[in-house]
């Protein structure tokens, strides 16, 4: 846990110096998430935890839509930057009230950081309140890393950038299903991020052959998954 730590108290997405730069690049990605996740809380969304906080940039956009809005962020930098500008940021997830129950909670390229994913999944569970929603967004990149290792012998690690652990659309849904949660939606298509031209033609090709294939091989860059707690306890 330490080296995480590390690693997002130097990461380029933690830098104050960045902030402007990424919330023009993620606003609008944050605003397609939180259309997602309406359709199947409808008037259910009267508080929200969002694991991975950051700047508060989704924190922000949330609570302007009248949701009473909490977050999570273990850098110390973009933690005190939040808190600067009057949000309600936890250092851990073991700092939040063990009786602050959640409509919805959400991580947001946030589920890598942990190295015990189960244990994390099933606390989040106990947050959640009855029939709330857990919404995660994730990074594909498990084909990329066995055609790199495969076709050009490339070491996978180059592949899965700083990710703890990379998960597929099976993996991450079986995290779920088996701790309490029932996927409600898997979205392979994302919409309102600003993207360098390279990375942007990157997504624009593999979306096209994901449709091609009918959905049958998951090539896109992100998988956004809406989850509700099916259950009382796991």
């Amino acid at each position: 846990m330490n080296s995480i730590f590390s690693h997002m108290n130097a990461a380029s997405y933690t830098a104050i110096k960045n902030e402007e730069k990424f919330y023009k690049a993620r606003i609008n990605f944050f605003k397609y998430i939180y259309s997602i996740v309406k359709k199947h809380a409808g008037s259910g969304m009267a508080n929200w935890l969002d694991f991975g906080s950051a700047y508060g940039h989704f924190i922000q956009f949330l609570s302007k839509e009248n949701i009473d809005t909490e977050g999570i962020e273990i850098a110390e930098q973009v933690r005190e930057y939040a808190r600067s500008k009057g949000q309600k940021i936890y250092e851990t997830i073991d700092a939040v009230p063990s009786d602050k129950k959640y409509d919805v909670i959400s991580l947001i390229d946030s589920l890598y950081c942990s190295d015990e994913p189960v244990a994390l999944v099933r606390k989040l569970f106990s947050m959640n309140k009855e029939n709330g929603l857990l919404v995660l967004r994730i990074t594909n990149r498990n084909w990329i890393a066995k055609f790199k290792k495969r076709i050009l012998k490339k070491e996978i690690n180059l592949a899965l950038g700083d990710a703890t652990i990379s998960y597929s659309k099976k993996s991450v849904t079986l995290l779920l299903e088996n701790n309490g949660y029932k996927i409600v939606e898997i979205k392979t298509l994302e919409k309102g991020k600003s993207l360098p031209v390279k990375t942007k033609l990157f997504y624009i090709i593999t979306t096209i052959l994901h449709f091609l294939s009918i959905g049958l091989i998951t090539l896109t860059p992100g998988l956004i998954i809406v989850a509700k707690k099916s259950s009382t306890e796991v």
